[in-house]
């Protein structure tokens, strides 16, 4: 992953083939000290594993394709735990050459070709705690 412009707050980064989008992410966010940030992000991928929250069961229930996706829509939030740790929320909604889609929560998205990502960066961290309610890392 390369960072191709940073102006203000704001980041354009690409991701290469075979590098990992969340994990990727994550690291960037730790090395650069990036207290909150909400993303967007398209390209192409070649494994994902996307995962839908049972609200019932309060578990991931995680999906994984090993096939050639475009990322048609992503977008998420970089936020801290109490502990300061970078906490990542991405969504996405991928296509399959025929059109038809898949989405959900990306815990993994291996790039195929390229993505461009867009990481708006904030000024003060946002802290996300544990809820009993849902089980969730919600924003405070």
């Amino acid at each position: 992953m390369r960072t191709v412009l940073k102006e203000g707050g704001v980041y354009v980064l690409r991701f290469d083939p075979g590098e990992e989008l969340v994990s990727g992410l994550a690291a960037f966010c730790k090395e650069s000290a990036v207290p909150a940030a909400w993303i967007s992000a398209i390209g192409g991928v070649r494994e994902a594993t996307l995962a839908f929250y049972n609200i019932e069961s309060k578990q991931y229930e995680d999906r994984e394709f090993r096939e050639l996706l475009e990322i048609v829509g992503c977008s998420g939030n970089a936020s801290r735990s109490e502990n300061s740790e970078i906490i990542l929320h991405v969504h996405g909604v991928f296509s399959r050459p025929d059109g038809e889609t898949i989405g959900g929560h990306i815990k993994k998205a291996v790039i195929s070709a390229t993505c461009e990502v867009r990481l708006e960066c904030f000024l003060r961290p946002i802290t996300k705690r544990k809820d009993g309610a849902t089980g969730l890392m919600l924003m405070e």
